[in-house]
């Protein structure tokens, strides 16, 4: 089992046994299957490694970002891994010599490590262009492939979809009866999914430098701790007030409810000043702003109420409240 993880290096490889991911969930008293204390870990663990060594300046942004760094308790599940380059690129190719330079820094530090199943080889902690999403012009996609237990596609499955073979017959069949048998469990592949923001121009809103908690904290805590550049607090309200400006449409909903769960960043103590200033910058338009949480708080209560992502944030307030919360902020601040 241990051999299995050998490319994760922000946890103690105990942490990867069943009876150990449903005891720190329970101590969570997260209300959901233990498979979310393994993605955490494997996410802060990509999100580390990442962030460190991507060989020029990102700021984390995003809902991730946001719910560990300011919205700490009864939080938002989120595991995409959202940056934006601080300097200008005039497009994504350039980006793709640094993703080489990554992979080979990631291969140094012993976070990729293979797995040879016949004539194949698996590269697991290796962080590759996510082929499938990458069709924005503005945002580099990536991926990590990661090892997994409780979580992710079968390695049969994803080897079969990967390498176009059939895994049932031989050499690979027997491959896959062994290492059943060695690790004690049937081995898992999930792809933590990396995405960069690019512009000429370069990240445009303000940064702070600190660290940032896994969720899995204080009942187990990482080897190694991540310490990046962030969007600031204000920065990351205009950035959601933006989104929630959007021309209204039935197929935002969902990402209109995370939104606007994320404005509760609007109860922290924020620089107002500052806040009003890049509001003004950004020409929002806060009108608009409450019209839309007014939409959404009558299309978006089937979205909150079974949404595993929202769980911990509707167990401490009730879906009118906190629109009606969020829409009392705006209001003070138009």
């Amino acid at each position: 089992m241990v051999g299995w993880f050998d490319v994760v290096k922000c946890w103690d490889s105990s942490l990867f046994n069943p009876n150990k991911l449903k005891e720190i969930a329970d101590s969570l008293g997260w209300g959901l299957d233990y498979d979310l204390v393994e993605r955490e870990a494997l996410y802060y663990d990509t999100m580390f490694f990442f962030l460190t060594y991507f060989p020029i300046d990102l700021v984390f942004v995003g809902g991730s970002m946001i719910n560990r760094v300011y919205l700490t308790e009864d939080l938002r599940f989120s595991f995409d891994l959202d940056t934006v380059a601080l300097r200008g690129f005039p497009g994504k190719s350039p980006l793709l010599k640094y993703l080489l330079e990554l992979n080979s820094i990631l291969e140094e530090k012993g976070t990729i490590s293979s797995v040879v199943i016949g004539d194949l080889e698996v590269r697991l902690g290796e962080v590759v262009v996510d082929v499938e999403k990458d069709f924005f012009p503005d945002v580099l996609s990536l991926k990590r492939v990661m090892p997994a237990m409780t979580f992710g596609t079968p390695l049969s499955e994803y080897v079969e979809t990967r390498y176009r073979v059939e895994t049932g017959k031989e050499p690979y069949a027997s491959e896959f009866v062994r290492l059943k048998e060695d690790l004690g469990f049937i081995p898992r592949v999930e792809e933590i999914r990396i995405e960069i923001g690019i512009s000429r121009e370069g990240f445009k809103g303000e940064f702070i430098e600190t660290d940032v908690r896994s969720l899995l904290e204080p009942y187990v805590k990482p080897k190694l701790r991540l310490k990046t550049k962030v969007a600031s607090l204000e920065t990351s309200i205009v950035a959601k007030l933006k989104s929630l400006s959007r021309e209204f449409a039935q197929e935002l909903v969902f990402d209109l409810v995370r939104d606007l769960c994320d404005l509760r960043m609007l109860a922290l103590r924020y620089n107002e000043e500052k806040l009003r200033r890049s509001i003004e910058e950004n020409d929002i338009h806060l009108d608009t702003v409450l019209k839309n949480v007014n939409l959404i708080k009558k299309l978006g209560r089937e979205v909150y109420d079974s949404s595993w992502h929202l769980s911990l944030v509707r167990e401490v307030i009730e879906w009118d409240k906190l629109c009606n919360l969020v829409a009392k902020i705006v209001k003070r601040l138009k």
